[in-house]
């Protein structure tokens, strides 16, 4: 499993995976607060 470190500099660098990866690891949280 990649980190988020990793994941961002991938989106960054065009990877739209990488950001729905991101999205999908944080979005309950980020809905919660």
């Amino acid at each position: 499993m990649a980190g988020d470190t990793q994941l961002v500099r991938e989106f960054q660098s065009g990877d739209r995976d990488a950001f729905a990866k991101l999205v999908e690891r944080y979005q309950n949280y980020v809905c919660s607060l």
